[in-house]
């Protein structure tokens, strides 16, 4: 096979020509090496690395139309490299099951079934490494809706010519050089996360759910105080693990015990041992164990939540680079963020219940939502641990609120509503919350190959951006929702009744009675002036027939008064579709409800994602970035109204990506944004770690 094919084999994946080219250039025509290249920026190890090339070729990100925004871009050319990433970090040793929580119980994703809720398989013992299965799919669309500068060097005339240099082989590509200055344009931007290269689409997920937690609760994170978090001019890179001055000490109740044995056993999980936080190198016996993943959480925090932070942005390669034993293995099993999500999640409430004096009911509860449900008829409900909820494309519906109405609350009766065995099936599918985390994360899974492409939802999916999960717990449930659902059963039958009433007002055995009472006045009226007789009998037989039809015009119309104040009573008050137009008022004078839900992060893919703005709830920043992860634009001052529009927009049709919309509770919300300046201040490795930045970056400019 020739060079020539092995290039337009690339090309038939979707790979741009230009890239395509370089790359088998670089591995000396090998098409396998070729491929692992263009999507890890890595050589392979028998190709030595020896330059590096800091040349930087702007990328046109195409800007994504919003109107009346106030838009800048900031896409300076600098010499910093964010290249793509590696994804498993060294071997963490974990002894905990990730689909188990801290209590033993399994810890579930809630999925959108008729019957009830669906728990996660618990992991395999064996397992094989495997590609994300949104990988192939968006191979395909490597290449789009970018538009390179005239000036990129083209390789097509000969390739044979351009291995000649083997310099020029062995320097990596200017594609995946970081375009972008490590400068903010404004200082109150947001720092942004930029994503690694496209085959990496489950690890980016996990990155930007860390972005949001950073943002959104940074405080739960700055309790550990690691004094020291070993400052890099390259942390940001995310190309090394590099590990703070000060990590975990196990104590232990049995020194002798601990010299030769394993600190971390299936008897004495590390969450239940007591630490400290030392200095390195006065640790006798360091474990293995170390909480990688809130180290890179606190350094992240240190750029993100300073209000005078110039780091505009840090690769997702600084939180996939720490990612346990136990994510890696599930990142390798997984074929859909869904799967992969909770274990992450599970990954950083271990990380702080290491920690010293640390409060596990607390932790647990910040993310770890509870729910009960009956997985038969006749047996008893049981609980659930849920840490996120997930809808397929065949389950989308017009609305979040009506999406949940079906997961989580009986179905409104059509038939008779004296049928008895109807309200057993109701209970059966009568599934709760019973405990609800102050962050509430909703996924929208991507189409696959078993989604019907031609699927459409003619007005997309209209997501609040305050939501009140808090109408699904059984005491709401209980007190409110079931006598609304009580109603609107009765409703709707009265509403057929009156629908036929009206039917039989205007037709009897197929004819029209207005019709006939019309064309009889009329022939009577007729009789009468061609006789001129004014009888006594005919007129009283015209006087009934008026009367009739002024006695059925009547019934007709309070027939439609009472269709239309039934109908408005469902449109409203026991609007189960829409509730914030009057069941969340009601719920809140019935003590039933507290505080909405904020959205507070919304991800249409890893490339495009918004961010709501700290200091006016009001307003949302878009981030887009390019498909290598070299370049990006931010679009402040986005109104919630034209967000809306644009999510909906995204939802008309299945998504190649998952959707992910992250909620905070507003009073969880304030709390942490309330509480940062003090947790922040007295976290001295974090303080630290920002001024050496801010040093370097100023240093820099």
């Amino acid at each position: 096979m020739s060079d020539k094919w092995d290039v337009t084999s690339l090309i038939e994946m979707g790979i741009d020509h230009d890239v395509a080219m370089d790359a088998m250039r670089r591995v000396n025509g090998n098409l396998e090496d070729a491929v692992n290249f263009i999507f890890s920026n890595e050589l392979p190890a028998h190709l030595v690395n020896n330059n590096d090339n800091n040349d930087s070729v702007p990328i046109d990100l195409g800007s994504v139309h919003l109107p009346h925004t106030s838009s800048h871009s900031t896409s300076n050319n600098t010499d910093n490299n964010n290249n793509a990433d590696s994804n498993h970090s060294d071997d963490v040793y974990t002894t905990s099951d990730p689909d188990l929580d801290m209590t033993g119980h399994p810890l579930n994703t809630l999925h959108l079934q008729q019957t009830g809720l669906t728990a996660q398989q618990p992991l395999e013992t064996d397992y094989v490494l495997s590609s994300s299965s949104s990988s192939t799919s968006i191979l395909s669309r490597t290449n789009e809706n970018f538009n390179r500068d005239n000036d990129v060097n083209s390789y097509d005339d000969n390739i044979e010519e351009s291995m000649d240099n083997l310099n020029d082989e062995q320097q990596p590509p200017s594609y995946s050089v970081m375009q972008h200055s490590i400068h903010k344009t404004e200082v109150s931007d947001p720092t942004i996360l930029t994503p690694l290269p496209v085959n990496s689409t489950m690890e980016n997920y996990l990155a930007l759910y860390a972005l949001a937690m950073a943002y959104y609760a940074p405080s739960l994170f700055l309790s550990p105080d690691f004094k020291n978090l070993n400052y890099n001019e390259e942390w940001y890179k995310g190309n090394s693990l590099v590990e703070p001055l000060y990590k975990l000490n196990f104590l232990s109740d049995h020194p002798e015990n601990t010299v030769n044995a394993p600190s971390e056993t299936l008897a004495n999980p590390p969450h239940s041992r007591k630490t400290e936080i030392k200095e390195s190198s006065k640790i006798e016996n360091p474990s293995y164990t170390q909480p990688e993943t809130l180290w890179q959480l606190q350094r992240l925090i240190a750029a993100c939540d300073s209000k005078f932070s110039e780091r505009a942005f840090i690769s997702a390669k600084v939180i996939t680079k720490s990612f346990d034993s136990n994510v890696v293995k599930k990142l390798a099993e997984g074929e859909h963020v869904h799967e992969v999500l909770p274990v992450f999640i599970k990954s950083l409430i271990t990380d702080l219940e290491l920690c010293p004096n640390a409060d596990l009911d607390k932790i647990n509860e910040a993310f770890v939502s509870t729910a009960i449900y009956k997985p038969s008829k006749d047996g008893p409900f049981e609980e659930t641990y849920l840490t996120l909820f997930h809808f397929l494309p065949e389950e989308y519906d017009s609305t979040l609120y009506r999406m949940f109405n079906v997961l989580l609350y009986p179905e409104e009766s059509s038939d008779d509503l004296s049928d008895s065995e109807d309200e057993d099936e109701d209970d059966q599918r009568d599934s709760s919350l019973k405990t609800i985390s102050p962050i509430f994360t909703v996924l929208l899974s991507e189409m696959d190959e078993t989604t019907n492409e031609n699927m459409a939802y003619k007005d997309g999916i209209d997501i609040p951006f305050e939501f009140y999960p808090q109408l699904y717990t059984k005491d709401c449930k209980d007190q409110l929702i079931k006598h609304i659902i009580e109603k609107r059963n009765t409703a709707h039958f009265e509403l057929r009744s009156i629908l036929n009433d009206l039917n039989k007002l205007k037709s009897y055995q197929g004819k029209d009675i207005f019709m006939f009472l019309n064309s009889t006045l009329e022939y009577l009226q007729q009789d009468e002036k061609m006789t001129n007789e004014k009888s006594k009998q005919i007129l009283s037989i015209i006087s009934q027939i008026e009367t009739i039809k002024t006695q059925m015009n009547e019934k007709k119309e309070t027939k439609k008064e009472q269709y239309k104040e039934i109908s408005q009573k469902l449109h409203h008050e026991w609007n189960l579709t829409y509730p914030e137009k009057h069941i969340i008022n009601t719920a809140k004078q019935l003590n039933l409800i507290d505080y909405p839900y904020l959205l507070s992060m919304v991800v249409i893919s890893p490339f495009l994602y918004f961010l709501r703005d700290r200091n006016d709830k009001n307003k949302w920043t878009q981030v887009k970035c390019n498909k290598l992860g070299s370049d990006f634009q931010l679009t402040n001052s986005i109104a919630e109204e034209q967000l809306m529009e644009y999510i909906k927009d995204h939802t008309k049709n299945p998504n190649e990506t998952p959707i992910m919309f992250t909620y905070v509770k507003e009073d969880f919300y304030d709390e942490q944004q309330a509480s940062l300046a003090k947790t922040f201040e007295k976290n001295e490795g974090c303080q630290q770690f920002h001024k050496a930045d801010q040093l370097y970056l100023l240093s820099t400019k």
